[in-house]
C-alpha cells in the first residue's frame, strides 16, 4: 500500500458515542458498489486511530478527484440530477428508523443469534445503500463547484457577498427549523384552544396527539456523534410553554415570511446579476448539496439512537462485551461472534485497535495494521498536526464578518452549555444540537467541514462570522482566549490568551 497521497475526509476525537458506524459511511466508495452506480472506486479506504483521535480518509486525492469531475460535469450535463436525489432522499430519510423499528422492537431477546444477525445485516445493506445514493454528490462534488462558481463570479467586485446570497439554501429547511416551526403550530393551537400552561399529566387529546407526533419526529435531534442524547417529552413540554407566553402564530407567520422575502431577494440579484445559465446551475447545485448533507444527518440520527438502545445492547449484553467494543468490529466479526463467541484473540485484537491502529477497506473487506505502520501513514499525510505557536489561524470563510471575543471550546455538544452571549464557539464540527450554542455565539470556528457543512449553512442563517477547516483550532485555542475572527480573509488572530 503507497503511504502519501490520502485525503482527508474528517478527524474527531475518537471515544464518540458508540456505536456509530463511521465506516458504512465510506466503505461503499472502495467497493464494487460504487462502480455499479458510478462508474468509479477508489483504490482503497482507510480509517485510523491514534491515541486521541479517528481520522477517516477516501482513498488516495486522485481518486477524489476523479469523484469531483466526474460530479461537476454530471451537475451541469443533468440539472434535473440532483433534483431527483433531493425527492429520493426526502423520501427515504426515514427508512433506516422504520427498519429498526419493524424488526427490533418487542422482545429482542427472544430473536436467535442467526435471527438477529440476519436482521442486523439488512440494516447494514440499507444503510451502506443510503450512503452510496446520497453523500457521494454532496460528499466529492461540493468542493469542485464551489471552486468553479467563486472562479466564474471574480469577475465581480463583492464576488464573496453574492457567492453567499445566491448558494443559501433557503427553500430546504434543516431538521432544527422543521422543529421550531412544527412547535410553533403546536404552541398556536394551545393558544387558541386558551389552554395557558401544558402539563403532561393534564393535556387535551388532541394536543397530546400533536405533541407525541412532534417527540417522535424530532426527539433525535440532539444524538450527534459525540453525545448520546435525546430530547425527553419534558423538554418539549417546558418548551411549548414557553412559546405560550408570546405570539405563537405571530412569530411561525414572522419566520415562513422572512423565508419568501430572502428568497425572492436572491432571485432578483441573480436577474440584477445576468448570470450565466451555467453560474445559475453551479449556485443550486450548491444549495441542493447542503440539504443533501443535512438529510444524511437526519437519516442517521433517527436511526441511530435505536440501533444502540435495541441492537447494540442486546449484542452487548448476549456476547457479554461493553459497548464501546463495537466501535473496533467489522461486520463479519459481529457475524462470527455471533456464532461462536468472540474469542480471546479478537479480544486481544480490540485491545491492540484501540490504541494505534487502521482498519484499510477494498470492496467490503477489511484488513487491520498497527502501531508505527499507522503513525507512518499519519506523519506522511500531514493528519497529526502539532499545536501552532503562530497568533494566527488559517481556515476557509463560510460566513463572512467580523467577530472579537473569548473563545469556548465545545469538544462535544454537551458542553454547549458553558457558551455566553457574544462568545466564539470552537468545535471540531457543528451538528444539529450544536445550533442553541451557535445562536449565542459572535462566531464559529470549526476544525473540519466545507461549504455545504452544518455550521457553514447555519452560520450564514444566523448572519454570524463562520471559518471552517482549520484543522487545529480545537487543539490551538482554549477556553477565554481573547480572539478576532476575520471571515471575509479565513484567519482567527489570537490577541490574548488566556491565563
Amino acid at each position: 500500500m503507497r503511504v502519501k497521497g490520502f485525503h482527508i475526509f474528517r478527524i474527531r476525537y475518537k471515544w464518540h458515542f458508540p456505536p456509530f458506524p463511521s465506516i458504512l459511511c465510506t466503505e461503499y466508495c472502495s467497493s464494487s458498489l460504487a462502480v455499479k452506480e458510478y462508474g468509479l472506486r477508489f483504490k482503497n479506504n482507510l480509517q485510523a486511530y491514534d491515541e486521541e483521535k479517528m481520522y477517516t480518509t477516501i482513498g488516495y486525492k486522485e481518486d477524489f478527484d476523479k469523484f469531483g469531475q466526474y460530479f461537476l460535469k454530471r451537475f451541469l450535463r443533468e440539472p434535473q440530477y440532483l433534483s431527483m436525489l433531493v425527492k429520493w432522499s426526502e423520501k427515504n430519510k426515514d427508512s433506516l428508523k422504520k427498519y429498526l423499528e419493524d424488526n427490533f422492537s418487542g422482545d429482542v431477546e427472544r430473536l436467535s443469534n442467526d435471527e438477529i444477525w440476519k436482521r442486523l445485516n439488512g440494516y447494514v445493506k440499507k444503510y451502506r445503500y443510503f450512503h452510496l445514493k446520497n453523500t457521494p454528490a454532496w460528499w466529492l462534488g461540493s468542493d469542485p463547484v464551489e471552486a468553479e462558481l467563486r472562479k466564474n463570479l471574480k469577475r465581480f467586485k463583492d464576488a464573496g457577498e453574492i457567492f453567499e446570497v445566491i448558494t443559501e439554501p433557503l427553500e430546504y429547511q434543516t431538521e432544527n427549523f422543521l422543529e421550531e416551526t412544527s412547535l410553533l403550530k403546536i404552541a398556536s393551537f394551545a393558544k387558541r384552544k386558551d389552554f395557558g400552561k401544558i402539563s403532561e399529566k393534564e393535556i387535551d387529546p388532541e394536543l397530546k396527539k400533536m405533541l407525541a407526533k412532534h417527540i417522535d419526529n424530532f426527539s433525535y435531534i440532539p444524538f450527534g456523534y459525540n453525545t448520546g442524547v435525546v430530547w425527553s417529552d419534558k423538554y418539549f413540554f417546558r418548551k411549548t410553554n414557553k412559546l405560550l407566553k408570546g405570539d405563537p402564530e405571530k412569530l411561525r407567520k414572522s419566520i415562513a415570511d422572512n423565508i419568501k422575502n430572502k428568497i425572492a431577494k436572491r432571485e432578483e440579484k441573480i436577474e440584477e446579476l445576468k448570470l450565466s445559465k451555467k453560474e445559475i446551475i453551479l449556485a443550486k447545485a450548491l444549495r441542493s448539496l447542503a440539504y443533501l448533507q443535512e438529510l444524511k444527518k437526519a437519516a442517521q440520527t433517527k436511526s441511530h439512537p435505536l440501533l444502540n438502545s435495541l441492537v447494540y445492547r442486546e449484542l452487548s449484553r448476549r456476547l457479554k462485551v461493553p459497548l464501546r467494543i463495537f466501535d473496533y468490529m467489522s461486520y463479519p466479526e459481529i457475524e462470527a461472534s455471533l456464532k461462536r463467541g468472540v474469542s480471546a484473540e479478537l479480544k486481544q485484537e480490540i485491545k491492540k485497535r484501540r490504541r494505534v491502529s487502521a482498519v484499510i477497506m477494498e470492496d467490503l473487506t477489511y484488513r487491520w495494521i498497527y502501531g508505527e505502520e499507522v503513525k507512518k501513514i499519519l506523519r506522511a499525510n500531514n493528519f497529526v498536526q502539532e499545536d501552532s505557536n503562530s497568533r494566527v489561524l488559517k481556515g476557509v470563510a463560510a460566513s463572512r464578518g467580523f467577530a472579537r471575543g473569548k473563545v469556548a471550546v465545545c469538544v462535544f455538544s454537551t458542553q454547549i452549555n458553558k457558551i455566553k452571549k457574544g462568545d466564539i464557539l470552537v468545535a471540531g464540527m457543528t451538528t444539529p444540537d450544536f445550533v442553541p450554542a451557535m445562536k449565542k455565539a459572535a462566531a464559529v470556528i470549526t476544525d473540519e467541514g466545507g461549504i455545504t457543512s452544518h455550521a457553514a449553512i447555519v452560520s450564514r442563517e444566523l448572519k454570524i462570522p463562520c471559518i471552517i477547516g482549520t484543522k487545529i483550532a480545537t487543539k490551538v485555542l482554549k477556553d477565554g482566549d481573547l480572539v478576532e475572527v476575520d471571515a471575509d480573509q479565513g484567519t482567527v488572530k489570537i490577541i490574548k490568551k488566556a491565563k
